[in-house]
């Protein structure tokens, strides 16, 4: 739950990427997106939400204040490993 995940993060080291559920027990996902975002100790952690609704049925933005990435459900999972793959893996660059 959202208690939970603020909970890890504050005894661990920031993760490249996290996933958060809009509806958990305790505290829902908005509020620990909102807390997560109001820490600068995670300005460079991005944020995925999964969610059965919609961001505006939320309230939450999909920009720098709100979530990176939104995964509607149900679910593709290969466009989740797609999305992280993405975030965490450094950029390749070439050189002439």
């Amino acid at each position: 739950d959202g208690v939970e995940a603020l909970d890890y993060l504050q005894s661990h080291e920031s993760p490249d990427v996290v996933l958060i559920d809009m509806r958990m027990p305790r505290q829902d996902g908005p509020t620990t997106i909102r807390k997560i975002r109001s820490d600068e100790r995670y300005d460079g952690t991005k944020l995925f939400a999964i969610s059965g609704c919609l961001p505006p049925e939320v309230g939450i933005d999909t920009d720098r204040d709100g979530v990176d990435r939104w995964f509607q459900k149900p679910l593709n999972p290969r466009s989740l490993v797609d999305a992280i793959v993405e975030e965490v893996e450094p950029q390749a660059t070439c050189s002439a």
